[in-house]
């Protein structure tokens, strides 16, 4: 009997199915997650992207080079490195760096999760993250087309999206498997709750299921550009919105030890590295402090490690919530501290 699902490469994949405690490995000073931003370039401009609109203007010559990121990964295998996500600034897809890092990753045994629009996504590209045993999510906040493209300004998106997602739905498919009673997926795709899709959850459920995918969501962020579209945001508490999905894609449960509360296990348990090298507070928040905390060029790892462990444990007890980002007046405050 399937007592849930749960995506592979999450914290609660590590905690319910291989039996690690976050927390615990996080007192012994051990890495669970890295997460890895690649350049903010995006062929969309989402009214709820967690970006803001001038992260755009990037100075190509900051970015990271692919040994640099391999480097990465080297290191923090060494302290016990558990998963590499990749999402953050813009869409992954789009830098050349991203299938190298993934497949770099996997040959060292690292699991890793890729979030993407999929409008850049090819059939081959899709073949690489199935080979590389990584776990492939999708953003998708609606099935309507042209509510689809009236938010994000790209047309013609919505057929191409749907063309990927049934691509990697084939590709996938038989991916998934039972491991301690859980149904273990590779393939789904996540979507934010927000003002105008409260009618769509089931549908896009459906969806989901009908394929084979996993189904997550989240609360829509009051940050980036979506602090520019107040109409999007739903005005209440939606702290337990992830529980009208499969299971949590970012939650902790041992987190719970630490904070009194279950928090993204990716952040309080993961280094969230900028393209240019810069250690941040998220994978989608701490852009403000530049390199306040430091960059990998110019510190070693070990004292980018010791810093965000201490900022960390910090930034969690300054925000309410399971996400900093999404607590944004108490995470802008925390950030002027920082």
């Amino acid at each position: 009997m399937v007592s849930s699902r749960l995506l592979q490469a999450s914290p609660y994949y590590w905690e319910r199915i291989k039996g690690e405690s976050l927390a615990e490995r996080h007192r012994q000073g051990k890495l669970g997650f890295m997460l890895f931003n690649q350049p903010p370039l995006c062929d969309a401009h989402c009214r709820r992207c967690f970006m803001p609109p001038e992260r755009r203007r990037l100075s190509p010559e900051r970015e990271l080079r692919r040994e640099e990121w391999f480097g990465l990964i080297d290191q923090g295998k060494e302290r016990g490195l558990l998963s590499i996500e990749i999402s953050g600034e813009g869409e992954p897809l789009l830098s050349a760096h991203t299938l190298p890092i993934i497949r770099y990753a996997s040959s060292h045994g690292i699991l890793t999760s890729l979030i993407t629009n999929g409008h850049a996504l090819s059939e081959d590209m899709i073949a690489v993250l199935l080979e590389a045993n990584a776990t492939l999510i999708f953003s998708l906040h609606t099935l309507d087309g042209d509510k689809y493209e009236k938010d994000n300004l790209c047309p013609g998106s919505f057929e191409t999206k749907m063309r990927s997602i049934e691509a990697a739905a084939k590709f996938f498919d038989g991916s998934a498997y039972l491991e301690n009673d859980h149904l273990v997926q590779r393939l789904a795709v996540h979507t934010t709750l927000q003002a105008d899709n409260l009618d769509e959850i089931e549908d896009i459920r459906r969806f989901c299921h009908e394929r084979s995918m996993f189904f997550s969501i989240a609360p829509l962020a009051n940050s980036g550009n979506a602090t520019s579209h107040p109409k999007l945001w739903l005005g209440r508490d939606m702290a337990d919105v992830t529980g009208l999905g499969d299971n949590s894609i970012i939650h902790s449960e041992t987190s719970e030890q630490i904070y009194g509360r279950e928090v993204c296990g990716t952040a309080a348990f993961g280094m969230s590295i900028g393209f240019d090298g810069n250690l941040l507070l998220d994978a989608h928040g701490g852009y403000e402090i530049s390199d306040a905390l430091g960059n990998i060029r110019t510190h070693s790892f070990d004292e980018l490690f010791q810093r965000w462990r201490i900022v960390i444990g910090r930034m969690f007890q300054a925000v309410e919530g399971f996400c900093p980002v999404r607590d944004s007046k108490r995470f802008s405050e925390f950030i002027l501290t920082v």
